[in-house]
């Protein structure tokens, strides 16, 4: 006997709506989430750069100074988030889990076809 997650088959369809729509908020959160730390990484890495350009067109001798001490303090890391030190929070995450989430999804609704192949 296959497993059975979801009710009757008469329900299934509400069912199987309603299941998808309350993980799509879940996945809608992970997705804003290491959508906004790639774009604030990103826009970090970028102010490297600029920082750079500014310190080559300018000659006062204490901006100048200023500007070498930010650019070695954010040189001596790397800028990004992290969860817990395990895993980088940006797009390459969101890609991981989307892919886990389908994959498991296809077993659930293989599981749930031959059960409904299994009753006719």
């Amino acid at each position: 006997m296959g497993i059975r997650l979801l009710g009757s088959i008469e329900d299934d369809n509400y069912t199987i709506i309603q299941f998808l729509l309350s993980g799509g908020r879940y996945i809608l959160a992970i997705f804003l989430r290491c959508h906004f730390a790639s774009i604030v990484t990103h826009e970090a890495n970028k102010t490297k750069m600029y920082l750079c350009n500014f310190l080559m067109k300018h000659n006062d001798p204490q901006l100048t100074e200023q500007i070498k001490i930010i650019l070695q303090q954010m040189s001596s890391g790397t800028t990004s988030f992290q969860l817990c030190g395990l895993v980088n929070l940006d797009n390459s995450l969101f890609l991981s889990t989307m892919l886990a989430l389908v994959g498991y999804f296809i077993i659930i609704l293989q599981s749930y076809m031959s059960e409904v192949d299994s009753e006719n």
